[in-house]
């Protein structure tokens, strides 16, 4: 199952309310996340900074899968489609501007979190090419074995966010990256 058909009034009557409360509530509780990962990140570098502009997507995009539901229909549809990229697309694009200036910068301890970071990139690019797939062999979900099919993507997109913005939380403490917060030794 998609995702996106937790939220959908008409294929999931009955739940979709929770699931659009749930995505609002979340996005408003990303905004301070997104925050403090900007109040102690010191990195003046332009890929960081650009990394937060993406990283200021994800809430908005989150708070609007929350409060338009998926109705069939192109306005509405295409109002989900963006507010879905705003939110994969500003938290993958953001991690990845972060997360590598944030590795460099940490002790060497941090270094092996390296090929787990790095996994992060790989899955959106995987994506891409299992649905490219899909597409050139013009399969619809229901006839593509479940390695193409777009719903088991897009759930390992989401976890894969998940994964890599635990890490970035785990790279933020411990070095002269932070201010205002003792050090544990």
């Amino acid at each position: 199952m998609f995702i996106s058909t937790l939220g959908d009034p008409i294929k999931n009557p009955i739940g979709w309310i929770i699931w659009s409360i749930g995505h609002a509530v979340a996005g408003v509780l990303l905004i301070p996340m997104v925050f403090y990962i900007k109040h102690h990140i010191h990195l003046k570098r332009l890929r960081v900074q650009i990394g937060f502009l993406f990283l200021y997507l994800a809430p908005i995009g989150m708070i609007g899968l929350g409060l338009i539901p998926q109705f069939p229909g192109l306005p509405l549809a295409l109002i989900h489609v963006i507010n879905a990229s705003f939110l994969l697309g500003g938290l993958y694009l953001g991690i990845w501007a972060i997360g590598p200036a944030l590795l460099t910068a940490q002790p060497t301890s941090y270094k092996k979190l390296v090929p787990i970071f790095s996994l992060s990139y790989g899955i959106p690019l995987g994506f891409i090419i299992a649905q490219g797939i899909r597409m050139l062999a013009f399969s619809p979900e229901s006839l593509v074995p479940f390695y193409l099919g777009f719903s088991m993507w897009e759930w390992i997109l989401l976890y894969g966010i998940f994964i890599a913005f635990y890490l970035l939380f785990y790279m933020i403490p411990g070095d002269k990256l932070i201010k205002n917060t003792p050090q544990v030794k």
